[in-house]
């Protein structure tokens, strides 16, 4: 089976790049020129047709976009044209050529933001909180005119292949090494899971040709300050230099409530998906 990881360089697609090379034939692609990826401008229909006709993929598995949140925010036309419009361009493309591969694209848990922090949201709970979480919820939209896709939400943690592209979970451990002074959001509430079972069941999606929309996550969700005492507690690094404060929707731009339901991918897998404090153990290993 031939794999194309879009964004192979990025956080998720590192990660998923060296560990689906132990089963599958995987290549990689970047918008920069760099030895052994494809150089792949998702802005570019004709660079992304010849792309994908020389490589005759089986699967496309698509992590890229713009992840910055603040920036995505301060931007609207920016984030439309690394989440939204480069997802359309290769719907579209793909939709034309002859052969048809499994496109899984990655998005978020952002497009929610339930009034109740802790309540998990259904696949149709969308409630738009930012231009980030709009930018990557019209790129979930735009993939309609290609049939063979899995769009999977997902929040994930875990140790970093690209020294770069640090985890939420990294983040907390390397300024808590440093005895540096983090402030982290006391109210909210999110449900990650850890790369290595997010890993796991990509995989299973992939054999099983699931196609749809999903969330995946952990099965139970918590504060981000909450997650980052449990990380400190298992690292055994100083809680006291987290620092927990109130987020303001209006002044920080971000959704309260993104906790995910996950009894649809639970049901279509046939499988129970961890709780948070189940994938915040594998940290300890």
């Amino acid at each position: 089976m031939r794999i194309l990881i879009i964004g192979a360089r990025g956080l998720l697609g590192s990660f998923l790049y060296d560990k689906l090379h132990e089963k599958y034939s995987v290549f990689g692609s970047s918008r920069n020129k760099i030895k052994n990826y494809y150089k792949l401008d998702l802005n570019s229909c004709s660079n992304i047709k010849k792309i994908i006709k020389a490589g005759r993929f089986d699967v496309i598995i698509n992590t890229s976009g713009l992840i910055d949140v603040n920036k995505c925010n301060k931007n609207l036309a920016l984030a439309k044209k690394f989440n939204t419009q480069s997802i359309k361009n290769l719907s579209n493309v793909l939709n034309k050529v002859d052969q048809k591969p499994h496109l899984i694209h990655f998005s978020t848990d952002q497009i929610y933001n339930s009034e109740d922090p802790t309540k998990s949201n259904k696949e149709n709970d969308v409630k738009i909180a930012n231009n980030y979480s709009k930018s990557k919820y019209l790129g979930e939209l735009s993939t309609h005119i290609y049939k063979k896709k899995t769009i999977i939400r997902t929040n994930f943690f875990g140790n970093s292949s690209n020294l770069n592209k640090l985890s939420f979970s990294d983040y907390i451990i390397y300024n808590l090494k440093k005895k540096k002074k983090i402030k982290i959001p006391s109210n909210i509430y999110f449900s990650p899971i850890h790369m290595l079972f997010l890993l796991n069941y990509l995989q299973m999606i992939i054999s099983k040709k699931v196609y749809g929309t999903f969330n995946l996550g952990s099965s139970t969700g918590m504060s981000k300050y909450d997650f980052s005492r449990k990380i400190a507690q298992i690292k055994k690094l100083p809680i006291k230099f987290l620092l927990p404060y109130k987020s303001n929707i209006e002044k920080h731009q971000r959704p309260n409530g993104t906790v995910m339901n996950i009894n649809k991918i639970e049901k279509r897998l046939k499988i129970k998906l961890p709780t948070l404090n189940k994938s915040l153990q594998i940290l300890s290993k």
